[in-house]
Parts: C-alpha cells; sequence; structure tokens
C-alpha cells in the first residue's frame, strides 16, 4: 500500500505528516471526526486536508509525542533544589523611591523619626519591595536565572502568572537580606491557548541575622 505527503490548511504552525492514498483500504482514513496518528503533529483538528486530490475535512489527528507528558524526569529533579544565594541591600534611598513610586503617603516611609515614633527601627520596607541586588559587573549578581531542564516539546510563549510575598518581619533601612530560590511545583494543563506548563516557584529572603523575613511565590506560565 503507497503512502504520499500531505499538508495540513488552516494550522499554525502548518503540520506536514503521511496519509493513505486510497481510503476505502483503510479505517484509518474514514468519515470526519476519525482520529490518526502522524509524525511530527501535535493534537488539534484539520481544517483541510488534501491527500491525493480527497479532502478530509476536520479530521481529528494525535501523535505519540502529543501523548508524552510535557514534565520530564529532568524537570522533576529541580523540584526542591535550592539555588545559589544571592545578596540584597536595603537603603532609605530606594525605600522612598519605592513608596513614592506606587504612591504611599504614610510618613513612616520617608521620615526616620515618623518610622521610629511608629516602632521601627529605620525606615520600614513598602509592601512589595525586599531590597535591591547587588550588582557587580565582574561577578553578576548571583540571582537564579530560572529552571534549566526544557519540557519533551517546545513551548515558546511565557506569561507572568502572579506573585505572593508573605512578609514575615520587619524589614528595615540598613539589613542586607539573602535570598534563594527553587522550583516548588510542575504542573501541566489545557485550556483555550494549547498545552500550558505551569511553574511555582519559592524565593527565600532572610535577614543579617539568618532570620526568614518574607516568602515570595511566583508563578510562570509557558505555552
Amino acid at each position: 500500500m503507497a503512502w504520499s505527503p500531505a499538508i495540513s490548511i488552516g494550522v499554525s504552525p502548518i503540520v506536514a505528516g503521511m496519509c493513505w492514498t486510497r481510503p476505502g483500504e483503510n479505517p484509518e482514513i474514514g468519515p470526519r471526526g476519525v482520529v490518526r496518528r502522524y509524525p511530527g503533529a501535535v493534537e488539534g483538528v484539520l481544517r483541510t486536508r488534501y491527500c491525493s486530490g480527497i479532502d478530509f475535512s476536520r479530521e481529528t489527528y494525535v501523535t505519540e509525542a502529543a501523548t508524552q507528558p510535557l514534565i520530564t524526569d529532568a524537570m522533576k529533579a529541580e523540584i526542591g533544589k535550592e539555588s545559589e544565594p544571592w545578596t540584597l541591600e536595603v537603603d532609605k534611598t530606594m525605600i522612598r523611591m519605592f513608596a513614592r513610586s506606587v504612591g504611599h503617603t504614610d510618613p513612616v516611609f520617608y521620615d526616620e523619626a515618623a518610622a521610629k515614633q511608629a516602632g521601627y527601627r529605620s525606615l520600614p520596607t513598602p509592601p512589595g519591595y525586599l531590597g535591591t541586588p547587588v550588582f557587580n559587573p565582574k561577578a553578576g549578581d548571583g540571582r537564579r536565572r530560572g529552571p534549566t531542564a526544557e519540557p519533551s516539546r517546545p513551548l515558546k510563549r511565557v506569561l507572568n502568572g502572579g506573585t505572593m510575598i508573605e512578609q514575615l518581619e520587619d524589614i528595615c533601612a540598613g539589613d542586607v537580606l539573602t535570598a534563594s530560590s527553587h522550583v516548588a511545583n510542575y504542573e501541566e494543563t489545557k485550556g483555550s491557548i494549547g498545552e500550558m506548563l505551569i511553574t511555582t516557584s519559592k524565593t527565600v529572603y532572610k535577614n543579617q541575622d539568618g532570620k526568614t523575613v518574607a516568602i515570595a511565590t511566583g508563578t510562570g506560565i509557558r505555552y
């Protein structure tokens, strides 16, 4: 039985595969809705498929690759693995700039006397500000750039799913924080935009006394 190349029309990216030349000779080629397998394709619906002059409209197709999970063993091995720590400094200038940029008017973020009267050691950090990474052009800032293992299929787009910050202790001007991060969880799902890989990461911040002062939980979405 002969095979001939076929091109999928109306699907982005265009998917090339192989199909039987005579539909009557194999049950895999039948009326619309037949599930078949083509090398290199992804799960979806073909708007039009031409093969030896035959139009198979709205034919559903899947591949072996599409049945494999996105999360690989290498990715699972990264879960919980701590990054190298990096240092962040907390100073009055940055506290005032951050507070002003987000519209805070409470004097504790600007006036040290008002901050001490309110019970702080110095100017407290506004919500969301966790110090400024120390940058060294020769050594870099030491921050984790994200997991290195890749999913089993390429996902080209990235969305920020949000960040939640839990502040456990006061952070004030003069503090020096040390942070490290790790992947807490991977989850794969499907939505209207197709396959999605959801990565949850956690970053723990400790002050100069070794006390955990904040934990940031971030969510990244690749699709």
